[in-house]
């Protein structure tokens, strides 16, 4: 956790000589040009191609293209979009006090159970790619969200353990070998999924589980499958955008299954539990959403992607259990928020043995104000 305190701080002396005021302040004018594009967003949202519906988007401004939600943005601009013309920048460091605090304390709550949380933000789109939806100069060290890594710091200080994601997917973001997020979707790609979890497996390797398993014979193998997704802004783009994207909607993945070809299951008594939010299961969620509006509208209109079915075994979760060659558990139902440790408390059964608990959430989930509320309470220690 030293490390990674000292690289945050490290930026920090690159954009603000150590001060943390001035760091924030030196982002101002690209976080002033995102607000505008968010709000010009929420003024004017796309509307569906095939359904009574509309979403406010933000392209990129070259190839190749991308899209990004305008409210995924938000977090990263920290400006009230309601008033643009007056734009009321609240102090970004408040919002992180009861953050930390909380989270601070499921933290040790879990290690009364024996178990430990690792906290593992996973960046949007706009602050890897900077570059692609904004003119601004992003000012050194190249982030765009200083009160995010503040925030990431202030959680190592209350020893809390962040698997600190942002620099080696910003490193791979700037190589651009491969894309890292679905062009047009909210969510990463297959490569940045992988990725992360041998970082992470790295990271659990100090764990006897993990040491003997590395030992065992092979429980998980790889097989290639073909990941047919429009993603969830599919409906909103124009022809001509659709045009350039659609290649891009049909990939070659690796799907994990058991050496014996079974599909992959997670297992609920595993040593290590995977909370979250969409980010660890949104390949998931896309099997079973054959009944959302949007795909029954999709299907109506006889559109090339009204059905799409990813194989069972991608995602982070298999991804994680074929690196660490053991079973992994998974939760995410309101994995956004603190809602699944309420559960925990409710019923420590529910950590089934698990020894780490790795909490992956979006960046702009793990800044929202509402998923920390004063009534949350962890039970006495």
């Amino acid at each position: 956790m030293q490390n990674a305190l000292a690289g945050i701080e490290g930026e920090c002396r690159q954009g603000g000589n150590g001060d943390w005021r001035k760091y924030y302040d030196a982002t101002r004018p690209v976080r002033m040009e995102l607000n505008r594009l968010v709000v010009e967003g929420f003024r004017n949202p796309r509307p569906s191609r095939v359904r009574a519906d509309k979403l406010a988007l933000l392209p990129s401004r070259g190839e190749p293209l991308r899209f990004t939600a305008s409210g995924d943005c938000i977090h990263a601009c920290l400006f009230d979009f309601q008033r643009p013309d007056q734009p009321q920048e609240p102090e970004p460091w408040v919002g992180s006090i009861r953050m930390v605090a909380q989270i601070a304390a499921v933290s040790k709550w879990l290690k009364s159970k024996g178990a430990d949380l690792i906290v593992a933000p996973v960046p949007r789109v706009i602050e890897l790619y900077p570059k692609s939806f904004l003119l601004e100069e992003v000012p050194r060290p190249g982030i765009i969200a200083p009160h995010l890594r503040y925030l990431t710091a202030e959680l190592l200080r209350a020893d809390v353990e962040v698997f600190d994601l942002f620099p080696p997917l910003k490193l791979a973001a700037e190589k651009g070998s491969v894309p890292l997020y679905l062009p047009t979707d909210a969510h990463w790609t297959d490569p940045a999924q992988r990725l992360t979890a041998g970082l992470l497996a790295k990271l659990l390797g100090r764990y006897p589980f993990a040491q003997e398993a590395r030992k065992a014979s092979k429980r998980y193998k790889i097989q290639p499958a073909e990941f047919r997704f429009g993603g969830y802004f599919y409906e909103y783009l124009t022809g001509p955008e659709l045009d350039l994207t659609r290649a891009s909607m049909t990939q070659v993945i690796e799907e994990v299954v058991t050496v014996a070809g079974k599909p992959f299951v997670a297992d609920a008594k595993a040593p290590v539990l995977v909370v979250g939010d969409s980010f660890t299961a949104f390949s998931q969620q896309a099997i079973g959403r054959e009944q959302s509006g949007e795909a029954v509208a999709l299907r109506k209109a006889n559109d090339p992607f009204a059905e799409f079915k990813p194989p069972v075994g991608s995602g982070i979760v298999p991804y994680l259990a074929r690196e660490l060659n053991v079973p992994v558990s998974h939760r995410a139902l309101l994995g956004s928020t603190l809602e699944p440790f309420r559960d925990l408390f409710r019923n420590p059964d529910l950590l089934g043995g698990a020894q780490a608990v790795v909490w992956m959430l979006n960046t702009t989930s793990l800044f929202r104000p509402d998923a920390y509320t004063p009534t949350f309470r962890t039970p006495p220690i």
